[in-house]
Formats: structure tokens, C-alpha cells, sequence
């Protein structure tokens, strides 16, 4: 314990009270507390009034004892703890940390708040001036960081104290993004089209850069989504992959594809090489009679054909869809008056060279339709009604097929009528006789032939 000696010089005045005799005197003293270890708010000690050998008062050998307090003007620093979630404090790039702050103040001053991190400025307090906030983690590195969050706590005493806690934050390396492809068909024919979809994700919800690639034509090659334009069809069948790659901030890429089949090149219909362009047909033939064989053409698809026919006599016929040309309902065959007629075969299967619809012709032919002369009945003509016997009658034909005859002695131009037939009869029905040696157009009837009929046939 500390002694402090205190003198008190002066006057004093005496003062009866009761049967004692009291001496009064005032005096003022300093005391100062130096080297105090504990801030309390008030130090307290004993002051003992006593007798100092220069004294020129006695005092009673009754002690006495004061207890003198001094405020304390010492201001005490605030205690703070600091507590995360998660905890421990491990999270990715622009992950959040939630930060709860517990303070208490010795002198129960109004307290202020203030986070701040190392190194500075890094990542983000919700709100850096309140007790308990959160904290986003800044763009990650290549590698694993670590961020002190400090919360200090000030009073308003004077002089101002704080106190500080602090927590440290591990910061997970950056991480490689993953993505998924797909396509909205898996097969098309050259040149058509199918919708590309990507799918991408950053663990640290960065921004992430598309980029689609390989054969064909794309949209837009850097979109998420995209149309995309299949290459002209090749001969055989083929197999395209089309990747996706994402790329985060940092440069780390992940790649992923689908895989989409091109149909060959459509082969279009043709003729065979045995298919000779000719066809001949009777004359006299009626409406729908068919024209020789088909003219058919093949398809190595099998596709379906489609036909129609062209050329300057197309009008007089018609065609099916096997290739069959027929007699159109209007047209009279007569070798006579036409001995051929010329038409065009033209075929198509509905398809371009990628498959997609399209009229146009893919082959043709020429064919020539002859028409076959058919030996056609003539009618034999007498110029006379009545007979006389050894009066010549003169018999003349009206041939359909225009053979005549060159001279009225009978003889036979090339294409003339072969050979003459007479007979009579006695009834205009038969039975008829053969008259002999009647061999010619003219005949002059004799005595056998009065009373009967005649008949002249040429051949």
C-alpha cells in the first residue's frame, strides 16, 4: 500500500463542543494515481490522520481513519469477436460470407463499426459500417487466396479506444467451367439445318465466352444457341462433329460436342441404257391402248417417280406413273395420214441434290412412235346397176390404204391390188361359184350369167 503524506499548515481556530476541545484547520492536496495496472472506474484507499513530529498539535492516540474515493477518468477499449458462415471461412470466387460481429464497450459508449480487408479492397462488404454484414469474394485466381476480414470497434470516450478481431477467408482457385451440347436432330440431308443448344456453368458464376465449330455454317458461332446449315451432301453418308467450347475469365475452357449425320446426295432418276426410245403402235388403235412397253425409268433410292410427257405430239398420247405411254381419247391413229409421232419422257422424284423438294426434271428420253400400216378392208365399186350379157363392167376399189390400180387391163403396179376374183350366184346370199378364168378387173358376162348375181372381189 501507498502512503501519502499530507500537511496542513495554518490557523486554527478552537471550538468548543460539548466537553471537547476541537481544533479546526482546511488544507487542499493533489493526489495523483500513477502506475495503475487496472482501469476501474473509481479507486478507492485510506488516508490515516496523524501527528508529524513537526506537529506543534498533539493529537490523541485515537487514530483516525478517512476513506477518500477517486473517480477514475481512464476509458476503457471495447472487446470484439468475430464469427463466419461457413466456417471455416472457404469459398470460391464471388462466393458470400456471412459475418457476425459481437462488440461490448467497459464504459458502455456508443460504438461505430468499420470491416475493412487485406489485402485492401478486395471483394465486397454488403454494407462495411455495421456490426454484422456479409462478404463477396472478388474474382478468383489461378491459384487458392487468402483475405484477412477485419471488424474494428470505436467508442466515443475520450480519448477514443478500439478494439479489432479478425478472420481469415480461403479462397478456392479458380475452377474450369463445364457445358453440354445438343442439337435439335441428329440426322438431315445436305445443306439442312438444325438448332444448336449449349449449356455452360462457371462454379464461380463468372461470364462465360461460347464458341461453336466444324463443318458447315453457323448462325452465329459465339452464340449459346444457334442455327446451324449442314454441308452440300457428299456421295456417301457422313458424319459431322460440331463442338462447343466455354471459356471463363481466367482463360480455363471446357469442350464439349454432337455428332450429326448428313444423308448422301440424293441420285436422281435415269434411263436405262437398254431403253431404246421406240415404240410402234397399229393403226386404228382406240383411246387408252397402250404403247408398246413402258418407258421406265430407275431410281437407285428407290424413290418415287414422277412423269409427264413433252414434245411436239405430246397432246395425242398420255403417260401413268409406271412410264406407260397410251392413246390420248382424241387421237385417230392412221398410218396413212401419220406414220410416226414424236414425244418427250420426263421424269423427276421430287427431290434437289440434298434432298430437299424440288420439281424440277431430273431426266428425259425421246421416243418415236411409229405407226404400223394394217392391212384395211376396201370396198370393190361397179359403176353399173344393171347387166347385159357380153357387155364388160369395169370394177374399181377405194382402198383405205391407197392401193390402185394401174391400168384398166389389169395388170399390177408395185402396191396395187394382187389378183381379181369373179362369182355369181342366184341369190344375193350365196352360195356363190367362182367364175373361171375371170381373173381381171373387167369382166363382160355371158348366157350362164343372165338372171344372177354378180360379185367381184379384188385382193
Amino acid at each position: 500500500m501507498d502512503t501519502i503524506l499530507l500537511f496542513a499548515e495554518g490557523d486554527f481556530s478552537q471550538v468548543t463542543a460539548g466537553d471537547e476541545m476541537v481544533y479546526q484547520a482546511s488544507k487542499s492536496a493533489d493526489v495523483s494515481i500513477v502506475q495503475d495496472s487496472v482501469n476501474d472506474d473509481a479507486e478507492t484507499f485510506q488516508m490515516t490522520m496523524g501527528t508529524p513530529s513537526q506537529s506543534i498539535v498533539a493529537i490523541d492516540s485515537n487514530t483516525k481513519v478517512v476513506t477518500v474515493s477517486i473517480t477514475d477518468d481512464d476509458n476503457g477499449k471495447p472487446t470484439v469477436t468475430v464469427a463466419s458462415t461457413p466456417t471455416p471461412a472457404i469459398v470460391d470466387g464471388r462466393g458470400t460470407v456471412t459475418l457476425d460481429g459481437t462488440s461490448s464497450d467497459p464504459d458502455d459508449h456508443q460504438l461505430t463499426y468499420a470491416w475493412t480487408s487485406a489485402p485492401a479492397k478486395t471483394g465486397n462488404f454488403g454494407d462495411a459500417s455495421v456490426e454484422d454484414t456479409t462478404w463477396t469474394a472478388p474474382v478468383p485466381l489461378t491459384g487458392t487466396q487468402t483475405v484477412t476480414l477485419t471488424l474494428t470497434v470505436t467508442d466515443d470516450g475520450t480519448p477514443q479506444e478500439n478494439g479489432s478481431a479478425a478472420i481469415n477467408v480461403t479462397i478456392n482457385a479458380n475452377q474450369a467451367p463445364t457445358v453440354q451440347a445438343s442439337a435439335s436432330r441428329d440426322r438431315v440431308n445436305g445443306g439442312g439445318t438444325a438448332t444448336l443448344t449449349g449449356s455452360g456453368s462457371d462454379p464461380e458464376d463468372g461470364p462465360l465466352t461460347y464458341a461453336w465449330t466444324g463443318p458447315g455454317v453457323f448462325n452465329d458461332s459465339n452464340s449459346r444457341e444457334t442455327a446451324w446449315t449442314a454441308p452440300t451432301a457428299a456421295s456417301e453418308e457422313q458424319t459431322v462433329t460440331l463442338a462447343l467450347t466455354v471459356t471463363d475469365e481466367l482463360g480455363l475452357k471446357a469442350t464439349d460436342s454432337v455428332q450429326i449425320t448428313v444423308a448422301a446426295a440424293n441420285r436422281p432418276p435415269y434411263f436405262p441404257d437398254t431403253e431404246t426410245g421406240k415404240r410402234t403402235i397399229d393403226e386404228g388403235s382406240g383411246a387408252g391402248t397402250a404403247v408398246g412397253e413402258p418407258v421406265a425409268a430407275e431410281d437407285q433410292e428407290d424413290d418415287h417417280i414422277t412423269y409427264s410427257l413433252g414434245g411436239p405430239d405430246a397432246a395425242s398420247f398420255a403417260i401413268d406413273g409406271l412410264g406407260q405411254i397410251t392413246i390420248a381419247g382424241s387421237t385417230a391413229l392412221d398410218y396413212e395420214t401419220k406414220a410416226y409421232y414424236e414425244v418427250v419422257v420426263s421424269v423427276s422424284d421430287g427431290k434437289g441434290v440434298n434432298g430437299e423438294a424440288d420439281n424440277s426434271v431430273d431426266a428425259t428420253k425421246s421416243v418415236t412412235i411409229n405407226v404400223a400400216d394394217i392391212e384395211e378392208v376396201g370396198e370393190v365399186l361397179l359403176p353399173q346397176t344393171s347387166l347385159q350379157v357380153g357387155v364388160s363392167l369395169e370394177a374399181n376399189v377405194s382402198d383405205p390404204d391407197n392401193y390402185t390400180l394401174s391400168n384398166p387391163s389389169g395388170s399390177i403396179a408395185d402396191n396395187a391390188i394382187e389378183s381379181w376374183g369373179w362369182e355369181r350366184a342366184d341369190d344375193i346370199n350365196g352360195p356363190w361359184t367362182t367364175i373361171v378364168n375371170a381373173d381381171v378387173a373387167s369382166y363382160a358376162p355371158v348366157i350362164e350369167d343372165k338372171d344372177k348375181h354378180l360379185r367381184a372381189t379384188a385382193i
